[in-house]
């Protein structure tokens, strides 16, 4: 006996997560169903018009042409979007402004453990050790031991700080997601409102390539500024708000252990 409609799409939504090998909770077939034969009707997902002020996105100059595209048809839909961040593509590359390397070190403490009193507590033990070292080369076992020390309370002292470089590698990660979604979302409503299905199809594929990317945790390769950033996350979670059949906003959730952040963005239509 077939299935009822609707939990027919969702088998084949879990279908295509499963060959696809990306998170089955994002349920794709459901919110961008494939264009077979007629234009595929994006469902609904939200009642209201989801008035979505823009916020400021940097993305990497690696989107510039797509976006270039995108703004040639959106005007000024997309003047919030601007493709001007760097890539960090040397590791020793200290430009805490650019698009960090999906294998640099993500690692930092919770902002609510930490404070810059604590940050200056640990900054002064830190520098009292190496006054010490210096003392300590006239005793080979202590030198050995502080020498052995000084590089884990320096990652410590890292940790720490008010505005720890691991934290801030986070919040370019996050943002290089809300680029990409908006990115690709403006593609897919672009395809529609040309009724162009080869195009709808090829934003379709591009779209489950980073839904893909970033569930994977222990990525063997990568390319900076494009894959490898599910490294540094635990779980994504990407919500289209669809609204009169158009995709106008998004909802993109990310957790980092130990925190989770959400962000709401518009997303250019017609």
């Amino acid at each position: 006996m077939p299935l009822p409609p609707e939990k027919d799409q969702i088998r084949l939504a879990f279908d295509e997560a499963t060959e696809g090998e990306f998170p089955h909770y994002n349920l794709l077939n459901l919110w961008l169903p494939k264009w077979i034969n007629a234009k595929p009707q994006l469902p609904p997902t939200t009642v209201d018009d989801p008035q979505k002020t823009p916020k400021n996105l940097r993305c990497v100059v690696l989107l510039d042409e797509r976006i270039e595209e995108l703004k040639k048809k959106y005007k000024d839909k997309l003047k919030h979007v601007s493709t001007d961040r760097g890539v960090q593509t040397d590791p020793n590359d200290p430009d805490p402004d650019k698009m960090p390397r999906h294998d640099m070190d993500f690692s930092h403490v919770d902002p609510s453990v930490t404070n810059s009193e604590k940050a200056e507590v640990e900054r002064e033990v830190s520098e009292a050790l190496r006054v010490l070292q210096n003392t300590a080369k006239k005793d080979g076992e202590m030198y050995k031991v502080l020498r052995e020390a000084l590089p884990t309370l320096k990652k410590a002292q890292d940790l720490v700080r008010t505005n720890p470089k691991g934290m801030q590698r986070l919040k370019l990660v996050f943002e290089w997601v809300l680029c990409q979604v908006t990115t690709l979302y403006g593609e897919i409503n672009a395809a529609l409102s040309n009724n162009d299905k080869d195009a709808y199809t090829d934003a379709r594929d591009k779209y489950i390539a980073p839904l893909k990317d970033l569930d994977d945790h222990e990525p063997q390769q990568g390319k900076p500024g494009e894959t490898g950033y599910g490294r540094a996350i635990k779980w994504s979670y990407i919500f289209p708000l669809i609204h009169d059949r158009k995709i106008k906003g998004a909802k993109v959730i990310a957790k980092w252990n130990p925190h989770i952040s959400s962000s709401g963005i518009a997303i250019p239509h017609d």
